[in-house]
């Protein structure tokens, strides 16, 4: 994905025709092309605080913040909290960034395990999503958060109580793990 943009989608190097290694697949890439042409790779690119740096692989090979807002919301914007935000003097001078962060409520919604630490914020769209979904990012790896009655996630998004279901394929669960959150 690094040379994504300059090279076709679905050119023959990214998929598999040795036959010996018939069980790997690009199906995560392809989902990831998909995205990007549904967006268009110049958009996915301009969605991005710093376009001429957009990429949608970082450091270690781990997926960037672009990429998951991509797949979650349909734009690539590189922040998790709500709206945009101007740093630096927005004068004539010009010498300004504008952050680009979720304009509306999507259907699914993000946490990271980052907030907690300090390191960022979410905003209230991700954390309220359409759907009672969460994609939750804790470190290295992305899980999955969910309530299974959309009544008491309602609840839980007007303050009330609400029980959620968290799921962690690396997590080696041998039980289902239940988490009653208190707003």
């Amino acid at each position: 994905l690094r040379d994504a943009w300059a090279r076709p989608p679905f050119s023959s190097s990214y998929l598999v025709e040795d036959p010996d290694r018939a069980n790997t697949s690009a199906g995560v890439l392809l989902f990831m092309y998909s995205a990007m042409a549904t967006r268009a790779a110049d958009r996915v690119r301009e969605d991005a605080d710093r376009p001429e740096e957009a990429q949608m692989i970082g450091m270690h090979g781990y997926c960037t913040q672009e990429a998951v807002n991509l797949l979650l919301t349909g734009v690539a914007s590189s922040n998790v909290f709500d709206g945009e935000r101007v740093l630096g003097s927005s004068g004539a001078d010009g010498d300004s960034l504008k952050l680009r962060g979720i304009a509306e409520r999507p259907q699914v919604g993000f946490l990271t395990l980052f907030e907690a630490f300090g390191s960022l914020e979410v905003g209230s769209f991700y954390k309220n999503p359409a759907w009672p979904i969460w994609v939750a990012h804790a470190e290295s790896h992305y899980s999955v958060l969910f309530c299974s009655d959309a009544a008491a996630a309602d609840a839980g998004a007007e303050g009330g109580e609400c029980d959620v279901w968290y799921y962690d394929p690396l997590g080696r669960q041998d039980e289902e793990k239940r988490i009653t959150v208190q707003p």
